[in-house]
């Protein structure tokens, strides 16, 4: 009996101690992943036969995802996805959907770094399906960066609205410039330059915020890409540079071969054939066959080099790697579809999906309503309490026996005028909570919008030597009420913020995209200095409150207003010369 009890004890006290070691090498294993994975690796291969022969089940889990982690910082991919597996069918076998979602989005990275854009597809809408809020934004990102390479550019764009919105609420600053740099590529791809700019400089501010040394090569290689379009080649040369140095310090091949590749294609512009033939060849160097496209695409590239340096016979060599790719492409694509899930499953995985947005949408806009009514409410309530001050001032300073002293006018009038202040606050923010997008929208000629302004509105600021010039304004699907408060406030602001004792000029001009209508209003005004731009746009936002009246409210209204259109705002200007400010309608 007592041989019994000290076999118990011991087994007990073999349990304690495994568990300690198999917490103690989570622990380590975690915390050497940015410093030293391959130690990490021998940890956690330590820690596997612990688990197994005393049944800490509890640490399988963690333990096949750190695995997973480490084996994909070694971009040692198959290995990753055995890890991953596993922990999917332990999280499936818990039925906690958690679980299922963060191995289900490792899942579907892993399969985008190998370019099986289906399979990754796939993993990523299971993700979604679990419903994990603090996942959601990156999710939504991966998908439109699967829609992006599949050229699928409206998809890819409204995935990365989703991805922006979502890391917006849950603060996730890393997705959020992910998602900008997707928007990024959108315009670029759709030659939207100044949209493209845009988007790029915001991801860059916000990169001040949090470093994100893969993020900001990504943003590099970006602008290089948007200067070499609009052939200013030394600007492009200097961003594509900067982007491979930085890849190379951060060891990412992936941006750093598509920075080669990009910064080769340029000297095939400058027709330096020899220097863009040594980065092609540079940029392919070591690829293996999850790399087909981009030798497909490089390959086209140093044949446009061999044929303009007179040498056919290397041309010819080139064109023969084309095929050989293409026919591995093809081999590739013909296995793909072989494990691509059943079409009838396919189908019910995204219609769950967009089941699943739809919801949230839903969801998202009661809780607006409830916000703008709230909002209606409270600014109506307080109107009358101001009313109520400024009419007792008013029988106050009437009724009053007594003379008052100049002080005491002074504080009155001081507070006459906080209570007119109140007012048009409460005004400009029942406008701002009002706006919202309507169905069934008209046509708006937005020539007589501005007449209607020049002759209501702005009427008494022209005669105060303002000039505004416009003609061959277009016909837009905007509500005349968002297209007139979008030009009021706009118009107002440049008129507010002139030079005194200088002409006010104002150019309102009219350009398009293939998905964009683009609008300017210039002024030759005070301008704003450069640390300011951005603030601007915000909610009750005044830069000089002493010398100028307003609310702060009107350029807010003016984001609100465009966001509808699912278009954009945004300035340019010079401190002492003036401002443009930029806003986009998509078509």
């Amino acid at each position: 009996m007592l041989s019994i009890q000290k076999n118990h004890l011991s087994e007990s006290l073999s349990n304690i101690t495994a568990r300690k070691k198999v917490s103690f090498l989570l622990e380590e294993a975690k915390k050497l992943v940015n410093n030293d994975t391959v130690k990490g690796i021998v940890y956690l291969q330590e820690a596997l036969p612990l688990i197994k022969k005393f049944e800490l089940f509890e640490f399988a889990y963690p333990c096949y995802m750190q695995l997973g982690i480490n084996y994909y910082f070694q971009q040692d991919f198959q290995q990753s996805i055995t890890y991953f597996q596993q922990a999917y069918k332990i999280a499936v076998e818990k039925k906690d959907k958690k679980l299922m979602g963060n191995s289900g989005n490792n899942l579907g990275a892993i399969y985008m770094q190998l370019f099986n854009w289906h399979k990754a597809l796939d993993y990523f809408i299971k993700a979604l399906e679990n419903n994990n809020p603090s996942l959601n934004a990156s999710i939504y990102c991966n998908i439109g960066i699967i829609h992006l390479e599949l050229k699928k550019y409206d998809q890819a764009s409204y995935y990365f609205q989703q991805a922006i919105s979502t890391a917006q609420i849950t603060q996730n600053t890393y997705v959020w410039i992910a998602s900008l740099i997707g928007v990024s590529e959108v315009y670029i791809i759709q030659k939207n330059y100044t949209q493209a700019l845009h988007v790029l400089h915001e991801a860059l501010d916000l990169q001040k915020k949090e470093s994100t040394p893969n993020h900001h090569t990504s943003c590099l290689t970006n602008l290089g890409r948007i200067y070499h379009s609009q052939k200013k080649y030394a600007h492009a040369i200097k961003y594509y540079e900067q982007a491979i140095s930085k890849a190379k310090r951060i060891d990412n091949i992936r941006l750093l071969k598509y920075g080669l590749k990009y910064l080769g294609k340029l000297y095939i512009d400058l027709k330096d054939y020899q220097l863009a033939t040594y980065l092609l060849k540079e940029s392919i160097k070591d690829c293996d066959d999850f790399w087909i496209e981009h030798k497909i695409a490089v390959y086209k590239e140093l044949e446009v080099c061999a044929v303009n340096m007179d040498d056919i016979p290397l041309a010819y060599q080139y064109i023969k790697e084309q095929n050989i790719q293409l026919e591995k492409k093809n081999e590739k694509q013909a296995i793909d579809v072989s494990n691509l899930l059943d079409k009838n499953e396919r189908i019910t995985n995204l219609q769950n999906l967009n089941d699943q947005i739809a919801k949230q949408n839903k969801e998202l806009e009661k809780t607006n309503q409830e916000l703008r009514d709230y909002t209606h409410i409270i600014a109506h309530d307080l109107k009358e309490p101001l009313r109520n001050i400024n009419g007792f001032i008013h029988l106050f300073s009437r009724y009053n026996e007594v003379p008052l002293s100049v002080e005491s006018l002074e504080y009155m009038d001081y507070i006459l005028k906080n209570t007119l202040h109140m007012k048009q606050l409460l005004e400009d923010l029942l406008i701002y909570s009002s706006i919202e997008k309507k169905t069934n929208i008209p046509k708006t000629n937005i020539n007589i919008v501005i007449k209607h302004l020049l002759e209501n509105e702005l009427k008494a600021s022209i005669q105060e030597e303002v000039q505004i010039q416009f003609h061959a304004l277009p016909i837009l699907p905007i509500h005349p009420k968002h297209a007139n408060q979008l030009f009021s406030n706009l118009l107002h602001n440049a008129i507010k913020f002139r030079k005194i004792d200088t002409p006010c000029h104002i150019h309102i001009q009219y350009s398009q995209t293939s998905h964009f209508h683009q609008f300017s209003i210039k002024d030759n005004g005070i301008g704003i200095e450069k640390d300011y731009l951005k603030q601007i746009f915000k909610i009750f936002k005044r830069l000089d409150r002493d010398n100028y009246e307003g609310t702060g409210i009107g350029l807010a209204i003016c984001t609100k207003i465009v966001g509808l259109y699912d278009g954009q705002i945004w300035i340019e200007s010079e401190y002492g010369v003036g401002s443009t400010f930029f806003f986009t309608i998509a078509k």
